[in-house]
């Protein structure tokens, strides 16, 4: 009788361990596609860059590849209310709906092409700013080599004077 009290302790234990595995995987593909969706958002500026931007419970199930009866479950009721309460902390600091959306994007384009407006006058005013030091840099040129002219005549006439005349 022992030995059969054993045998169904140990194929009780087994199953604990395989529920305690596919458990542990299922929280590591959740937590994994959290991270994700959160590197997402912010790569995008506060917009969930698929489905509309509707993140909900559904949606981390289905980037965590896992059917979206499982939380459905009784077992599952913790990961299920942990799972709400991250998706409802992170829309608080997403941008969602269509029209806050387009808005946000419209809004992000605008200081893009105001960047790119302040650059090119930046630009244009380097390019001015350029020609003149070209200019300035020749006329400089120039002069050098004028007085490198008058110094090597100087140098001409001081060796002139310096030279014993014959008498």
């Amino acid at each position: 009788m022992s030995a059969n009290r054993d045998k169904q302790t140990s194929i009780a234990e087994h199953g604990r361990l395989a529920a305690k595995k596919k458990r542990e995987a299922t929280v590591s593909r959740i937590e994994r596609a959290k991270k994700t969706i959160a590197k997402e958002i912010a790569r995008n500026f506060g917009v969930y860059p698929f489905v509309g931007g509707r993140l909900s419970v559904e949606e981390v199930l289905r980037r965590a590849g896992l059917d979206r009866a499982l939380l459905a479950k009784p077992r599952h009721a913790t990961l299920r209310a942990e799972l709400r309460t991250w998706v409802a902390q992170t829309l608080e600091g997403t941008i969602t709906g269509h029209t806050n959306i387009r808005r946000h994007v419209t809004q992000r384009a605008d200081e893009a092409n105001t960047e790119i407006d302040k650059i090119r006058q930046r630009w244009a005013e380097a390019e001015l700013e350029f020609a003149e030091q070209s200019g300035e840099l020749s006329e400089l040129r120039l002069k050098c080599e004028r007085l490198e002219a008058d110094i090597r005549e100087l140098h001409r006439a001081l060796a002139d004077r310096e030279r014993p005349r014959p008498q």
